[in-house]
Order: structure tokens, then sequence, then C-alpha cells
């Protein structure tokens, strides 16, 4: 088993890495879902006093994952259904979001302590939000 990290993610990351011993990425403090058929990515959980908790995103709650008997089967199902469903990102700043990987994608452009608008998917609405990325 073998695998490859870019040339470019080395060179960002060691000098850190040699400094604090740790490597700290901007973030949310959220956990993200990709569910297909939805556009964007869901916000399962927001880690309580994250960046995301203190501009006010909302995560999946508990009721939606409840009403699933089969999960792998009825998962898909339940989360389309926008009154279960939390917010769902769409675009940071200019960049589009379709799944998790979009967002972790377009988060990685920033620095700790910018800020980034969200665009999210409430219900039927659909809402800007400042977010102030922290180290993760």
């Amino acid at each position: 088993l073998g695998f490859a990290i870019p040339v470019d993610e080395v060179v960002a990351a060691v000098p850190q890495l040699i400094a604090s011993g740790k490597i700290t990425r901007p973030g949310l403090g959220v956990g993200l879902l990709d569910i297909q058929g939805i556009e964007g990515v869901a916000v399962r959980t927001v880690i309580p006093d994250s960046a995301a908790d203190q501009a006010g995103l909302r995560g999946t709650p508990e009721r939606a994952f409840a009403r699933v008997r089969q999960p792998n089967r009825q998962i898909i199902e339940v989360l389309r259904d926008r009154a279960l469903l939390g917010d769902v990102i769409v675009a940071i700043d200019t960049t589009q979001v379709r799944n998790r990987t979009d967002a972790l994608d377009a988060l990685s452009q920033y620095e700790i302590g910018e800020t980034a608008v969200l665009t999210i998917v409430r219900g039927t609405e659909r809402l800007q939000l400042p977010v102030t990325l922290q180290g993760l």
C-alpha cells in the first residue's frame, strides 16, 4: 500500500510541522455529509463554540437519523426531506461546493483568521453567512 502527497502540500506543511510539531489548517468546526441528489454538502454536526457555531450554522438533528431503520437503504430518502436536513453549504465565497471534497479544497485556500462567506440552503431559504475560520 502506498500513497503520494503533492509536493505543494509538503512544502506548505513542513515549516509548520518543524515549528510546532503539528499541522493546523483553517476550518469551520463542522462534520460534513455528502448526500446523493442534494446540491452541496450537508452539515452533519457543528462543534460547540466553533467558528461554524459562532456564525450560526445548523447541523442535521439526530431525529433525522433516528427515523432511519435500514441505514444503507433509507438514509438518503430521509435526508432529502429538507425539513429534517441541517444547513447545506452550496458555495464558499465564489467557489461552488458540490460535495465534501469541494468544501475542503475551497477552505484550504484561506488562512486561519480570514473570513469566508458561506452560501447555504436552510430549508427553502438561501442565506449567506460570514465565518471567521479557525485553526483545526
